[in-house]
């Protein structure tokens, strides 16, 4: 699975924090380039405060996209996390179980 962050922000250290490997991130210079990764299939998920997910999910194709609610901070994680994250990623399609192709 490719992650996508934006650079410098608190969610890179979760991502690290948790295991994910340096060569399955990607990351962007902001959010308008985060969402626009993620819709051309450069990455599978991404992460960042709810508040920015949702402003990013609402440009997304709910048919394509869901966002992950309910998220808590990895038990690996030491630092103080003030957000909670969400993860948009293609839905399974309905006939395979397999993430569908990003519009």
């Amino acid at each position: 699975m490719r992650v996508g962050l934006v650079a410098g922000t608190t969610p890179n250290e979760i991502a690290m924090s948790a295991g994910v490997p340096e060569s399955r991130i990607t990351r962007f210079p902001d959010t308008v380039t985060l969402g626009a990764g993620l819709t051309a299939g450069r990455v599978d998920v991404i992460v960042e405060a709810s508040s920015t997910i949702r402003l990013i999910a609402d440009d997304l194709d709910p048919g394509s996209f869901e966002r992950v609610r309910g998220w808590s901070k990895p038990s690996t994680y030491e630092g103080s996390i003030t957000f909670y994250a969400a993860f948009p990623s293609p839905r399974p399609r309905a006939n395979c179980g397999t993430p569908s192709a990003p519009r």
